[in-house]
Protein backbone atom coordinates (compact mmCIF):
# COMPACT_ATOMS: atom_id res chain seq x y z
CA UNK A 1 0.00 0.00 0.00
CA UNK A 2 1.80 3.25 -1.28
CA UNK A 3 1.42 6.84 0.52
CA UNK A 4 1.68 10.10 -1.20
CA UNK A 5 3.80 12.11 0.86
CA UNK A 6 2.01 15.53 1.63
CA UNK A 7 3.86 18.65 0.94
CA UNK A 8 4.87 20.46 4.09
CA UNK A 9 3.13 23.39 4.30
CA UNK A 10 -0.02 21.40 3.90
CA UNK A 11 1.25 18.52 6.82
CA UNK A 12 -0.91 18.39 10.13
CA UNK A 13 1.24 19.07 13.43
CA UNK A 14 2.91 16.82 15.24
CA UNK A 15 4.09 18.30 18.15
CA UNK A 16 0.87 18.97 19.74
CA UNK A 17 0.77 19.22 23.07
CA UNK A 18 -0.65 15.71 23.53
CA UNK A 19 1.55 14.50 21.48
CA UNK A 20 4.82 15.84 24.05
CA UNK A 21 3.23 15.46 27.30
CA UNK A 22 2.49 11.65 25.93
CA UNK A 23 5.77 11.05 24.85
CA UNK A 24 7.32 12.68 28.20
CA UNK A 25 5.33 10.68 30.59
CA UNK A 26 6.71 7.61 28.61
CA UNK A 27 10.36 9.19 29.40
CA UNK A 28 9.46 9.34 32.98
CA UNK A 29 8.19 5.84 33.24
CA UNK A 30 11.21 3.84 31.30
CA UNK A 31 13.36 6.52 32.83
CA UNK A 32 11.89 4.37 36.08
CA UNK A 33 12.41 1.03 34.45
CA UNK A 34 15.53 1.19 33.20
CA UNK A 35 16.73 2.79 36.77
CA UNK A 36 15.48 -0.91 37.97
CA UNK A 37 17.81 -2.80 35.28
CA UNK A 38 20.76 -2.84 37.79
CA UNK A 39 18.97 -2.37 40.96
CA UNK A 40 16.90 -5.35 40.62
CA UNK A 41 19.68 -8.11 40.42
CA UNK A 42 21.88 -6.27 42.86
CA UNK A 43 19.14 -5.79 45.42
CA UNK A 44 17.89 -9.47 45.05
CA UNK A 45 21.83 -11.08 45.31
CA UNK A 46 22.95 -8.45 47.78
CA UNK A 47 20.04 -7.69 50.41
CA UNK A 48 17.96 -10.84 49.78
CA UNK A 49 20.74 -12.96 49.36
CA UNK A 50 19.56 -14.38 46.23
CA UNK A 51 21.94 -16.85 44.13
CA UNK A 52 22.20 -16.46 40.25
CA UNK A 53 19.33 -18.17 39.53
CA UNK A 54 17.10 -16.91 41.56
CA UNK A 55 18.07 -13.52 40.94
CA UNK A 56 17.15 -14.45 37.18
CA UNK A 57 14.00 -15.28 38.26
CA UNK A 58 13.17 -11.99 40.15
CA UNK A 59 14.31 -9.96 37.39
CA UNK A 60 12.34 -11.93 34.47
CA UNK A 61 9.26 -12.55 36.48
CA UNK A 62 8.12 -8.76 35.40
CA UNK A 63 8.50 -10.64 31.43
CA UNK A 64 6.55 -12.74 32.21
CA UNK A 65 2.99 -10.92 33.51
CA UNK A 66 3.60 -8.71 31.02
CA UNK A 67 3.89 -11.32 28.29
CA UNK A 68 0.80 -12.98 29.38
CA UNK A 69 -0.96 -9.90 29.78
CA UNK A 70 -0.58 -8.20 26.40
CA UNK A 71 -3.53 -8.99 24.44
CA UNK A 72 -5.99 -8.24 27.11
CA UNK A 73 -4.06 -5.24 28.00
CA UNK A 74 -4.79 -4.57 24.06
CA UNK A 75 -8.61 -5.19 24.64
CA UNK A 76 -9.08 -3.45 27.83
CA UNK A 77 -7.51 -0.26 26.13
CA UNK A 78 -9.64 -0.25 23.20
CA UNK A 79 -12.84 -0.57 25.35
CA UNK A 80 -11.93 1.55 28.29
CA UNK A 81 -9.53 4.35 26.13
CA UNK A 82 -5.88 5.16 26.72
CA UNK A 83 -6.06 7.36 29.81
CA UNK A 84 -7.28 4.88 32.45
CA UNK A 85 -4.72 1.95 31.65
CA UNK A 86 -1.81 4.63 31.20
CA UNK A 87 -2.80 6.14 35.08
CA UNK A 88 -3.41 3.00 36.20
CA UNK A 89 -0.11 0.87 35.39
CA UNK A 90 1.77 4.08 36.30
CA UNK A 91 0.44 4.19 39.74
CA UNK A 92 0.38 0.18 40.03
CA UNK A 93 4.32 0.84 38.92
CA UNK A 94 4.68 3.40 41.36
CA UNK A 95 3.39 1.50 44.14
CA UNK A 96 4.88 -1.65 43.33
CA UNK A 97 8.44 -0.09 43.10
CA UNK A 98 8.30 1.74 46.44
CA UNK A 99 6.87 -1.49 47.96
CA UNK A 100 10.23 -2.96 46.64
CA UNK A 101 12.01 -0.73 49.45
CA UNK A 102 10.59 -2.96 52.42
CA UNK A 103 10.93 -6.76 50.22
CA UNK A 104 11.61 -9.26 53.47
CA UNK A 105 12.24 -11.96 50.70
CA UNK A 106 13.00 -13.02 47.52
CA UNK A 107 9.31 -14.64 47.43
CA UNK A 108 8.01 -11.08 48.10
CA UNK A 109 10.23 -9.64 45.38
CA UNK A 110 8.84 -12.10 42.64
CA UNK A 111 5.67 -11.23 43.51
CA UNK A 112 6.31 -7.20 43.31
CA UNK A 113 8.08 -8.14 40.25
CA UNK A 114 4.92 -10.10 39.01
CA UNK A 115 3.17 -6.65 39.49
CA UNK A 116 5.05 -4.58 37.55
CA UNK A 117 4.72 -6.69 34.79
CA UNK A 118 0.86 -6.24 34.79
CA UNK A 119 2.05 -2.02 34.66
CA UNK A 120 4.04 -3.11 31.98
CA UNK A 121 1.89 -5.25 29.58
CA UNK A 122 -0.74 -2.12 30.39
CA UNK A 123 1.19 1.04 29.67
CA UNK A 124 2.65 0.16 27.16
CA UNK A 125 0.06 -1.08 24.89
CA UNK A 126 -1.87 2.02 25.84
CA UNK A 127 0.79 3.93 25.06
CA UNK A 128 0.87 2.91 21.81
CA UNK A 129 -2.44 3.22 21.32
CA UNK A 130 -2.47 6.77 22.79
CA UNK A 131 0.31 7.44 20.06
CA UNK A 132 -1.39 5.95 17.44
CA UNK A 133 -4.55 8.10 17.95
CA UNK A 134 -2.50 11.26 18.24
CA UNK A 135 -0.49 10.61 15.02
CA UNK A 136 -1.96 12.67 12.09
CA UNK A 137 -2.19 9.63 9.52
CA UNK A 138 0.09 10.73 6.99
CA UNK A 139 3.23 10.71 10.06
CA UNK A 140 2.57 7.79 11.76
CA UNK A 141 6.24 6.49 11.53
CA UNK A 142 7.66 9.47 11.96
CA UNK A 143 5.55 10.21 15.22
CA UNK A 144 6.78 5.96 16.07
CA UNK A 145 9.93 6.93 15.36
CA UNK A 146 10.23 10.33 17.54
CA UNK A 147 7.97 8.68 20.59
CA UNK A 148 10.19 5.74 20.84
CA UNK A 149 13.22 7.95 21.71
CA UNK A 150 11.40 8.34 24.85
CA UNK A 151 11.60 4.16 25.37
CA UNK A 152 15.40 3.82 24.67
CA UNK A 153 16.69 7.03 26.32
CA UNK A 154 14.39 5.76 29.33
CA UNK A 155 16.56 2.86 29.38
CA UNK A 156 19.83 4.14 28.69
CA UNK A 157 19.59 7.18 31.69
CA UNK A 158 17.55 5.16 34.19
CA UNK A 159 20.62 2.94 35.02
CA UNK A 160 22.83 6.02 35.55
CA UNK A 161 20.11 7.37 38.03
CA UNK A 162 19.34 4.04 39.55
CA UNK A 163 23.47 3.65 40.68
CA UNK A 164 22.96 7.34 41.68
CA UNK A 165 20.86 7.48 43.69
CA UNK A 166 22.15 3.72 45.17
CA UNK A 167 25.85 5.46 45.62
CA UNK A 168 24.01 8.69 47.32
CA UNK A 169 21.86 6.44 49.96
CA UNK A 170 21.46 3.38 49.21
CA UNK A 171 18.22 0.47 48.13
CA UNK A 172 15.45 2.87 49.47
CA UNK A 173 16.19 6.30 47.84
CA UNK A 174 16.76 4.26 44.61
CA UNK A 175 14.07 2.58 44.77
CA UNK A 176 11.80 5.51 45.30
CA UNK A 177 13.30 7.52 42.78
CA UNK A 178 11.96 5.01 40.53
CA UNK A 179 8.59 5.28 42.53
CA UNK A 180 8.29 9.05 42.03
CA UNK A 181 9.04 8.68 38.33
CA UNK A 182 6.11 6.70 38.22
CA UNK A 183 3.73 9.15 39.88
CA UNK A 184 5.23 11.81 37.56
CA UNK A 185 4.27 9.29 34.59
CA UNK A 186 0.80 9.30 36.35
CA UNK A 187 0.45 12.53 36.88
CA UNK A 188 1.61 13.57 33.15
CA UNK A 189 -0.82 10.97 31.67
Amino acid sequence: MSRVAASPASEPPLFTRAFITLTIAELAYFTAQGLEIPLAPLFAARVLGADPANVGIAVGALSLTALVLRPWAGRFTDRYGRRLPLVAAALLYAAATALHAIAPDLTVMVGLRLVLGVAEAFFFVAGLAALADLAPPSRVGEALSINSLSLYLGIALGPLVGQALLVAGGYTPAWLGAAALALATALLA
